[in-house]
Order: C-alpha cells, then structure tokens, then sequence
C-alpha cells in the first residue's frame, strides 16, 4: 500500500493570523496488508518533501495555540512508524513580538525511527545553527511527543558541533568547534560540552589566541535564550570563570548579552594581548 499527500497544511485552530504550525509540499508512505491488519497499524517508511514546522510563541500564563487533549493518543493512534525520513527541512522558532527578528535551523537530513505516541524515537538530524553559524551533527532520542505542548517533549542526545564561524557575531571572530550532550524539555534544555576555537579573536585587537572552554548552560530551544550556568575559559597562561546569559529582552534586534567574570589565575599580559591592538 502506498499513499501520497500533496499540500498538507496543520494550522493552529485554523488561525492564520501566524505561520502554520506545519507544511509539507509533499507526504509518501507505505505500509504492508499486515502492517494493516495488526494490532498496531505499522507503517514501514514516511517521506516527508518540503517540511517546514513553525513552533508559536507562548507568554507566561497564557493558553497554548494547541489545546490540551486528556486522550490517551497512544490508545486512539496505535501506529508505529519504522522510519521517517526528511530532507531540507526548516524548523522556525516564531519571534514572540513584532520586530522581532526569527532565526530558522535549516536541518539538511533528519531520520527518526520507530515513532510512537507512548515511548521516545530514536533520531539523527543534520543541521545548520544560524548564529553563529556552523554545522550541528545531533543523534539521540526524542518524545514521547506532547500533543497539547510541543515545547515539553523531552530530548535527550548527543551533539557534534564544527566549522561555527564566531565571525557572524559582531566583535569577535574565529572558527569554533564544539561537542556535548543536552537533556530535558525542548524549552529547557540542560547542555553540557566544551569548546576550542584555535584562533579566537577580539576584532578591537586581531591577536587571535587558542581558546578552549568547558561549559554547563540552560538553553531554550524554541528561542535561542541562553543561561550560562558555568564557564571556565582557558587560553594562554590564564584561567576565566564566567557566568550570565544571552537573552532576548529588548523589542530591538539581536539579544543582550551579562557576564559575570572572575578569575585566580590570570595574567595580565594575556589580557592584553587578547584586549589591546599593539604589540608593545
């Protein structure tokens, strides 16, 4: 058996003042007479051409754009889906006011297996981090999926992150590459890693240095925000303790950035080299 579905648009209770909350140009799958006729309806592959998911913003105390359902979805859709396979699809956290700039994840190849409503799905996605931009390698695990709230569905995976050109932030420059794992709801995000960037720069001095870093943070991953928990930051002969975030606070574009910095092994000559233009 083997079906195909042009156009399928899911809206938010068929609201179009926002952005669908999923296109895709073009669905295929098949399935078999016994995958029909079991006691699960068992689907071998799913296709998935021009995807593009849009998640809503959501203000503190405000109802979800998609209602709760007290069905036990497992029960009422007893599907098991093999495999999912998408290519060139594009994930876009909406911005939560106007003027708000938005900053889509451009996922190059996603492979999900063995979906279901009532247990997680292995995955592997491919995709390009925008800012600062680079190319992220995730493998893990994902769900059970959250009808009434897609932003706390779990995840829990391991990430590979290379190539991530630090000069798409304003101020400083170099090319980052980084590795770790993150666990918990898609809005909340525990991130564990560290970083090396070989030739990390202050563009107020171009004396670029290596920089290595090991670092814990909270992440939302349906707005960007970033808490850093702890940050120890090493290059030269010194060592940087930091704590703060990058938020988004302001109706203006970009994000504003609080560090808190503290150091009980550093030398000044360092910072100055990383701070200072001359040589002297």
């Amino acid at each position: 058996v083997y079906v195909v579905v042009n156009g399928l648009t899911l809206r938010h209770k068929g609201r179009t003042d926002v952005p669908p909350l999923i296109e895709i140009r073009r669905v295929s799958f098949d399935t078999s007479l016994a995958g029909i006729l079991g006691e699960k309806f068992r689907i071998r592959r799913v296709s998935l051409e021009g995807l593009q998911i849009h998640t809503p913003p959501r203000k503190p105390g405000e109802e979800p754009l998609i209602g709760a359902t007290d069905e036990d979805l497992a029960k009422k859709y007893p599907v098991v889906i093999d495999e999912i396979l998408a290519d060139d699809a594009i994930l876009e956290p909406l911005p939560n006011g106007p003027g708000k700039t938005s900053h889509p994840f451009f996922i190059h190849h996603l492979d999900l297996r063995n979906f279901r409503f009532d247990q997680p799905a292995s995955f592997h996605a491919l995709l390009t981090n925008p800012t600062p931009q680079g190319e992220i390698d995730i493998a893990g695990q994902f769900g059970p999926w959250h009808a009434d709230d897609p932003r706390v569905t779990p995840v829990d995976a391991k990430f590979t992150f290379k190539h991530a050109d630090l000069g798409t932030l304003k101020g400083i420059s170099g090319i980052l590459s980084s590795k770790g794992q993150f666990k918990g709801p898609l809005d909340y995000l525990k991130v564990v890693g560290e970083t090396d960037t070989p030739d990390f720069t202050l563009r107020t001095a171009s004396h670029p240095v290596a920089l290595h870093t090991e670092y814990s943070a909270i992440v939302d991953g349906t707005n960007g925000d970033v808490i850093l928990e702890n940050v120890t930051a090493m290059f030269l002969n010194t060592t940087l303790t930091v704590r703060g975030e990058v938020v988004d606070l302001t109706a203006q574009k970009g994000r504003t950035i609080r560090l808190d910095a503290v150091s009980r092994k550093a030398r000044v000559e360092d910072l100055l080299r990383l701070a200072v233009s001359t040589d002297g």
